[in-house]
């Protein structure tokens, strides 16, 4: 016969055996693969309890560790205490270092703002330049568009043009915006960054609130000699 005919001819679908109607509450038929997995999953955890149980059985308590150090007992009750403890000078060097880490990541972002926007204002340009006409028109010319009669495809293909150009400037729209508050939200964490490292220096501060609450703080200079 010929080779490649049997091929051609439909051969009987070998189906899985599921789960009987009488035991559907207990979820899917488990094949064999499955098994051999859960049994596998079994074994490992088995096998870790053990090796635990063996490090816990064969533990010298009076062999030092460096957790003896920074735990103690109090009332039969193991406390650990806490790691190292920072001076003053050392926590304001840390916030000098976050405020100029917060400094970077505002003008990244204020970089990215000035990107997208210049995205948004060419995506307007492309949907003038897909009517045809200028930026500032292309609102009237899109609803003239679609109000005057002509070639169906032609106004097929103009409806589509308009559409993604829309669906494009509504996403960029979304990302400004997005972009906008996230730089907001960094200024924001900046001045306060600022305030709090101002007031940890030096100096006579005076703090006035005013009747809604708002704080105000004034520095007096310091007279040179």
């Amino acid at each position: 016969g010929i080779p490649g005919m049997r091929n051609v001819v439909k051969r009987k679908t070998h189906k899985e055996r599921g789960q009987v109607a009488s035991r559907k509450g207990l979820g899917p038929l488990e094949k064999k693969k499955d098994y051999r997995k859960r049994a596998a999953d079994f074994h490992k955890k088995q096998d870790a309890l053990k090796a635990l149980e063996r490090k816990a059985a064969f533990a010298n308590p009076d062999e030092f560790t460096h957790d003896m150090t920074r735990a103690t007992t109090r009332g039969g009750v193991r406390v650990v205490t806490t790691g190292k403890t920072f001076t003053a000078a050392e926590i304001r060097d840390l916030k000098t270092q976050d405020l100029a880490h917060i400094r970077l990541r505002r003008t990244q972002e204020q970089k990215m703002l000035e990107k997208l926007e210049s995205r948004l204002h060419f995506t307007s340009e492309l949907g003038a330049a897909a009517l045809g006409v200028a930026p500032s028109a292309a609102s009237t010319a899109a609803d003239a568009v679609l109000e005057e009669p002509e070639d169906p495809l032609v106004a097929a293909a103009r409806r589509k043009e308009l559409r993604k150009a829309a669906e494009l400037r509504l996403r960029r729209m979304n990302a400004v915006a997005i972009s906008r508050e996230r730089v907001q939200q960094l200024k924001e964490l900046e001045d306060a960054l600022e305030l709090t490292q101002r007031l940890q220096a030096k100096g006579n501060v005076r703090k006035t609130v005013d009747a809604d609450g708002n704080a105000t703080f004034r520095w007096t200079q310091a007279r040179k000699r």
